[in-house]
């Protein structure tokens, strides 16, 4: 890695062509080239003072440079393309410690967001879960994605699931199967009538379970549908859950899946 002394004049250490930016050590914009410009659609003065998680899902807070090489961040533009890649570094002042970093590129097949997608703290998640190891593992995963502890609330049944959700509504439901009182299954359903009587938007719901003889389709395909239920599978339907994760949770999938389904404003 090559230090240099940086300036304002980002041509100096950029790459031709390369989305290119200089941030100081509290990750705050301080400059940007004209690549990264076109490429987040915003001007120069927008850029300069925000952070650089600004230019990323809501999902993203946090980067830790001794991680970088490791990590893949997903990345999210003003007129509402969003893809993922890596950061890296180009160049560190020696003496500031001031950082020039680069983006990747927007791929051929990258998805676009017409919506703006809802802030970050204003998310909410309930975990409905009787075994407490098991939401010591999902609350560990959703304290690495930097979720708050006011924005995860536990049900420790299905039955107490329903009435946390008639209470008040959700952005994502964590819900495993076998429990006391009611099973996830059943208590989806009801959740789902009740989202239909009270016209309440559609919580989020990800089926989390022990249980290997489950398979979620994300599009209708018969041919896949008759070869699980030939196998001894369970089809868990679209018009009750949005993914399944089986246990045990790790972060990358369930960070895959919060992306997917992020609610929009």
């Amino acid at each position: 890695m090559t230090s240099v002394a940086l300036s304002t004049n980002l041509s100096k250490y950029a790459i031709q062509g390369v989305p290119c930016i200089e941030v100081d050590t509290s990750n705050k914009i301080l400059d940007a080239n004209e690549t990264t410009q076109e490429l987040f659609a915003f001007s120069d003065a927008s850029f300069r003072d925000q952070s650089i998680t600004a230019l990323m899902h809501p999902i993203e807070e946090t980067i830790n440079y001794e991680r970088l090489p490791m990590l893949t961040f997903l990345f999210r533009n003003n007129v509402g393309r969003q893809w993922e890649g890596k950061i890296e570094i180009l160049a560190i002042d020696p003496v500031t410690n001031n950082k020039v970093l680069s983006f990747p590129t927007i791929p051929e097949d990258n998805k676009v967001v017409i919506d703006p997608l809802m802030p970050k703290e204003r998310i909410s998640i309930l975990i409905v879960e009787d075994t407490s190891s098991a939401v010591l593992s999902i609350k560990r995963c959703l304290n690495h994605l930097k979720f708050k502890p006011d924005q995860i609330q536990v049900a420790n049944n299905g039955e107490e699931g329903v009435a946390a959700v008639q209470s008040r509504s959700y952005s994502f439901i964590i819900m495993d199967n076998q429990m006391p009182k009611k099973y996830g299954m059943e208590a989806t359903k009801e959740i789902r009538d009740f989202e239909k009587s009270q016209g309440r938007t559609r919580s989020v719901i990800l089926f989390h379970t022990a249980s290997t003889n489950f398979v979620y389709l994300e599009e209708p395909n018969e041919e896949k549908e008759a070869q699980s239920r030939a196998e001894g599978n369970q089809i868990l339907s679209r018009d009750l859950f949005d993914g399944f994760i089986p246990k045990p949770i790790s972060t990358a999938p369930l960070k895959k899946f919060l992306v997917e389904h992020w609610p929009k404003v």
